[in-house]
């Protein structure tokens, strides 16, 4: 027996109670937690779970599918040029990669500290495959001449 209203969730037997409010996830766009209350209609990881450590558990779930979402559309709009990761470099071939300073540059703790100020600081190769964006492109007076990042600055 079912009971409809446009305001409010179905009403339903016990039984489809389950399937109901995984509709209801999914159609409130709450994959990541639908995902996650299927996956433990299916286990019995949930069944030692408190109620409110369950609701931590699915909102976890759910904050994790958003923030990997998130990454993959902002991976996916950056348009780079090459498919690539840092895991599938083979630093058995001789190109003069270093595997110290490479894991030392992908922490990007220089970033944070402030040790490269703009993209003359980089290595001319590093420098090469930079994007260009008129934002960091080298500003230019009137008469054409390029002027420094600073004068650019202070002329702001």
């Amino acid at each position: 027996m079912e009971t409809t209203n446009s305001k409010t969730a179905p009403i339903v037997q016990e039984k489809d109670q389950n399937q109901v409010t995984l509709d209801l996830m999914r159609r409130m766009r709450l994959t990541g937690m639908a995902n996650a209350f299927e996956e433990s209609l299916t286990s019995t990881y949930a069944e030692a779970m408190t109620p409110d450590g369950f609701i931590s558990w699915l909102m976890a779930r759910e904050w994790d599918y958003r923030s990997s979402a998130a990454i993959d559309r902002l991976i996916r709009g950056a348009s780079f040029r090459y498919n690539a990761y840092p895991e599938e470099i083979d630093y058995s071939i001789s190109r003069g990669l270093n595997q110290n300073q490479m894991e030392r540059l992908l922490s990007l703790d220089f970033v944070r500290q402030g040790r490269i100020s703009s993209s003359r600081d980089l290595p001319a190769q590093a420098r090469a495959s930079l994007p260009r964006p008129q934002a960091i492109m080298p500003a230019r007076t009137a008469s054409g001449r390029y002027i420094q990042t600073p004068q650019s600055c202070s002329a702001l």
